[in-house]
C-alpha cells in the first residue's frame, strides 16, 4: 500500500516534528523521498513527480523571495511535501509568506527537530517505501537485496554490530577502514587487516580514483581475491571497505549492489549522532567558499558569518596558499580526489604549529589546497620561516613537491579574496621551479601578474616604491647610487665590465654595491623570479625618477 505523507509523520527520523502548512496535503500519497540542497532554477532538470523532499535552504536562508521561488518551482513538479531539517543552525525562522505560499498549494511543509540529520529522517521512510509495494521489491532482486541490508543497517546497534550481522547473513569476511586506514572493524586475522591496511595506502590513489565512478576495486592477491570499496555519498569519503568472498552467498554479479549498500549503510551509522557536527562542518565550508571568492559586501557582514560557524578571521595578517603540486599532473584526475588524504593528516599538524603563535590561526582544506590565516601583528614572527616548516611538514606526508604562496599583508576582512588570489599564484608559480619545497611571496612574482593583468601606471608606481624603499631610503642617508647601479646592472644584463665602464666605478666598487643591494633587499634581484620585478619597474622607465645621472 502507498506511503502518505501522514503516514511518516511523528515516526523514526520524524518523531517531534510539526507541520507548519499544507494540512490539506498530508494524506497525499509519494513514491520516494529524496534531499534538495541545489536550490536553483536547473535543478528542474532532474527532479522527478510524487517526491517528498528534504533540505534545509542554506543556501537561501536570507533570502525569502527566492525560497518562495524554489517552493513554487518543486510544488509545480507534482512535490508532495518539503521537510525542513536543522532550522535552528540555518533558516533560524520559516517567514509568514511561506507558510501562506504553502497553505495555497496544499503542499505539507514539515519542521523536523533541529538534531534530526537527513540520513536519520531519510533511512526509515525509504525502507518503508521498498517495503510498501511488494510486487515490486519481488520483482527486483536488487531493490530486495538493498532492503534486507538497510534493514539490517536501521536495526543494528552500531557498525560493529551491523558488519558482525553482514558476515553471518552473506559468509562475507569485512574489514572497515577510516580514511586515514586505520582498522575501525574486522573480521578477520589481525595480520590479513594489517595487509589490507598496507595495501590501501601504498595504492590509495588508484583505488579511490577507480571507485570515483561507483566501481569497487579488485585485488588479486596470493590469498584470494579481494573486494575494496569506498565508504562514501556524493560529496565526501569516509573510508574503506573491504571484503573477502570467501564462502559467501552472493553471485558474482551481485557484488557491486551489495558493495554500495554497505557504503550507504556504513555511511549512515559512522554518521549517527554526529548531525550537528556536520552541519557546522558544511556552513564553515561554504563560509570559507564565500570568503576567498570574495563573496562578502563588507567586513561586518564577513564577521558575523564566520562568528556563526565559530571561526576568528578578524585578526588575519597574511593568507598562505600550500599546493601540493606533482600528484594532480602524475594521475591527472580532481585534485580533492588525490591531495585530500595528504592535506587531512597534515592540517592538525601544521594547526599545531601555526597556533603555538597564535589561537585563532587557520588551517583548512580548500579546493585541493591548504589555506592558511595567520596573525602576525608587530612582526613578531618570520612569515617565511613558518611558511617552510609547514612545507616540510606536508612533504613529510608523501612523495609531493610542495609549492607555498604568502600574500601580501591583510588591509581588512574583505580583502582576504585578494590575498588568497595572490598567494595562490605565486603557489602556482612556485609549482614550475625546481627546487622542493619552493616558497614564494606574491611580492618576488608580483611582476608576471602585473604583466596578466594590464596594470595602470598608478599601480606600477606603487609596487615600485615599495620594492625599491630598502635602497631608495639607502640612497637617501648615505648619498649613494644603489638604484643607479641596480638599474645599469639590469639593463647590461649583469655584464659586471660593461656596467663598471657605464658607471665610471672599479669593479671592485660595482661588486660592494651588489652585494649591498642583495643585503639591504633580502634577496638576488638579479635572478629568477625577483628579476622578472626589477625589469618590469626598468622597462616602465620609473627608475627615471631615481636616476641620478
Amino acid at each position: 500500500m502507498p506511503l502518505t505523507v501522514r503516514s511518516i509523520l511523528g515516526k523514526d527520523g520524524l518523531s517531534g516534528c510539526k507541520v507548519y502548512a499544507g494540512h490539506n496535503g498530508i494524506d497525499k500519497d509519494f513514491k520516494s523521498i529524496s534531499v534538495l540542497e541545489i536550490t536553483e532554477k536547473k535543478m528542474v532538470k532532474w527532479m522527478l513527480p510524487g517526491q517528498v523532499y528534504i533540505s534545509s535552504l542554506y543556501a537561501i536562508r536570507d533570502d525569502v523571495p527566492m525560497q518562495r521561488e524554489i517552493i513554487q518551482i518543486i510544488a509545480g513538479n507534482d512535490c508532495r511535501g518539503l521537510i525542513l531539517c536543522h532550522l535552528d543552525y540555518c533558516l533560524k525562522t520559516v517567514d509568514g509568506s511561506i507558510i501562506k505560499l504553502c497553505n495555497e498549494l496544499g503542499m505539507p511543509l514539515i519542521i523536523a527537530e533541529p538534531n534530526r540529520s537527513y540520513i536519520e529522517i531519510l533511512s526509515p521512510i525509504f525502507e518503508r517505501v521498498l517495503r510498501g509495494d511488494s510486487n515490486w521489491s519481488k520483482s527486483n532482486f536488487y531493490y530486495n537485496f538493498r532492503r534486507d541490508v538497510l534493514d539490517l543497517a536501521a536495526n543494528a546497534k552500531g557498525v560493529h554490530d551491523f558488519l558482525s550481522r553482514i558476515h553471518e547473513l552473506f559468509h562475507v569476511a569485512v574489514s572497515h577502514f577510516d580514511l586515514l586506514v586505520h582498522p575501525i572493524y574486522s573480521d578477520k586475522p589481525q595480520k590479513a587487516v594489517e595487509k589490507e591496511s598496507i595495501y590501501i595506502k601504498k595504492n590509495m590513489m588508484e583505488i579511490r580514483d577507480h571507485c570515483s565512478y561507483g566501481n569497487y576495486y579488485t585485488w588479486e592477491e596470493s590469498g584470494g581475491t579481494q573486494l575494496i570499496a569506498l565508504v562514501n555519498n556524493s560529496n565526501r569519503v569516509y573510508g574503506f571497505i573491504v571484503i573477502d568472498p570467501g564462502e559467501s552467498v552472493l553471485e558474482e554479479e551481485e557484488y557491486e549492489e551489495f558493495l554500495a549498500t554497505l557504503s550507504f549503510s556504513c555511511t549512515m551509522l559512522g554518521n549517527a549522532g554526529q548531525n550537528s557536527t556536520d552541519v557546522l562542518e558544511q556552513h564553515a565550508n561554504e563560509f570559507y567558499t564565500s570568503l576567498f571568492s570574495g563573496n562578502f559586501t563588507s567586513n561586518d557582514v564577513a564577521l558575523k558569518r564566520s562568528q556563526e560557524v565559530g571561526i576568528d578571521i578578524s585578526k588575519a595578517d597574511y593568507l598562505l596558499v600550500i599546493d601540493l603540486c606533482n600528484l594532480t599532473k602524475e594521475f591527472k584526475i580532481k585534485p580533492e580526489k588525490v591531495h585530500r588524504d595528504v592535506c587531512i593528516q597534515s592540517i592538525p599538524v601544521i594547526l599545531e604549529l601555526i597556533r603555538f603563535y597564535n589561537a585563532t590561526n587557520l588551517a583548512v582544506f580548500y579546493e585541493g589546497l591548504i589555506v592558511v590565516l595567520i596573525e602576525n601583528r608587530g612582526n613578531r614572527i618570520d612569515i617565511m620561516d613558518i611558511a617552510g616548516r609547514i612545507a616540510e611538514v606536508c612533504a613529510g606526508m608523501g612523495e609531493v613537491h610542495v609549492s607555498v604562496g604568502i600574500s601580501d599583508m591583510i588591509a581588512e576582512i574583505v580583502t582576504i579574496s585578494k590575498a588568497y588570489q595572490q598567494a595562490h599564484f605565486a603557489a602556482s608559480f612556485g609549482e614550475w621551479m625546481p627546487q622542493n619545497p619552493q616558497i614564494l611571496r606574491y611580492a618576488d612574482v608580483w611582476s608576471l601578474d602585473f604583466f596578466w593583468k594590464n596594470p595602470n601606471e598608478r599601480e606600477l608606481l606603487q609596487m615600485e616604491e615599495r620594492v625599491l624603499r630598502p635602497l631608495v631610503e639607502y640612497d637617501h642617508f648615505n648619498e649613494s647610487d644603489l638604484v643607479v647601479t641596480l638599474k645599469c646592472l639590469l639593463l647590461n644584463n649583469m655584464d659586471m665590465k660593461e656596467t663598471a665602464n657605464r658607471l665610471f666605478i672599479h669593479r671592485n666598487t660595482l661588486l660592494y654595491r651588489k652585494n649591498k643591494i642583495i643585503e639591504l633587499l633580502g634577496y638576488s634581484p638579479f635572478e629568477v623570479p625577483y628579476v622578472m620585478n626589477m625589469m618590469l619597474i626598468v622597462l616602465g622607465g620609473n627608475l627615471e625618477t631615481f636616476d641620478r645621472e
